[in-house]
């Protein structure tokens, strides 16, 4: 990691330390079917547990800002709302920490990160559909991200990655997952286990079955395990995870030579 990086992310958790309570996210692909259940469905709008008021975003004073201001980025909640009930996603047995929770935390950090830096059309969608429609409805983005944490039942299992079409994946589509998994990895202190493109997930089927022709790069992400003995603070790390995700996606589009 460079010297430049370093200080950032540094500065960055010590100002979050220094707060006490930050954000927190909820995010997930749950590796085994016993850690996904489906609830009664509670009035909409879902409760969530968490303040979800961002965290200020983090910039130092040499960054550039936007070089395509008007990208269409779009953050998709993990989980939630689903037509034949409400989803949790998984669910840290020690804290009971909800993965869609987490997952609701960095979408509105990152967007916070995005916004700040002169991005001008970030949506966050966390509609009660399936995962196909979901990604096929927003498929007319320039990015976009599925959001999610990572579970397991060993609690000895932590990292962050993030997850390519294995039939419909780019090039472009591996960079910008890198570049997440990379950021993540970086500022959560835990191991970069990379892109991942040995599935065909239904969101990313969705927005790139017909891809459209503008769109830069869709992928799904796992900011880090939340059940991992090693969380301290679902909220911090997920926070931190939000502003990683903006880093990734803000990086990868000033790479873009066009929209």
């Amino acid at each position: 990691m460079s010297k430049d990086w370093q200080q950032l992310y540094r500065g960055l958790v010590n100002k979050l330390l220094r707060q006490g309570g930050v954000i927190q996210i909820t995010d997930l692909r749950r590796l085994q079917a016993d850690h996904l259940t489906l609830e009664p469905e509670p009035p909409r709008p879902y409760p969530s547990d968490y303040d979800l008021e961002p965290s200020p975003p983090y910039i130092s004073e040499n960054e550039e800002k936007a070089k395509w201001p008007d990208a269409v980025i779009t953050l998709e909640v993990g989980h939630g709302g689903h037509p034949e009930g409400f989803e949790p996603g998984a669910v840290d047995p020690i804290t009971g920490t909800r993965e869609w929770d987490m997952n609701k935390i960095v979408a509105v950090q990152c967007k916070a990160e995005l916004d700040a830096r002169g991005y001008k059309d970030v949506l966050i969608t966390d509609e009660a559909d399936y995962l196909y429609s979901l990604g096929a409805k927003n498929r007319k983005s320039h990015v976009f991200v599925s959001i999610h944490h990572n579970a397991f039942s060993n609690a000895e299992a932590q990292g962050s990655e993030c997850l390519v079409s294995k039939s419909h994946g780019t090039k472009s589509d591996d960079e910008l997952a890198a570049l997440i998994s990379m950021h993540c990895s970086e500022i959560l202190e835990i191991d970069d286990r990379g892109v991942k493109k040995n599935r065909d997930l239904g969101v990313l089927t969705g927005f790139a079955e017909a891809r459209w022709q503008n769109a830069k790069a869709g992928v799904l992400s796992e900011s880090y395990f939340i059940t991992g003995n090693t969380v301290d603070d679902h909220k911090k790390w997920s926070a931190l995870a939000g502003v990683a995700h903006g880093w990734a996606i803000h990086e990868f589009l000033n790479e873009q030579e066009n929209l």
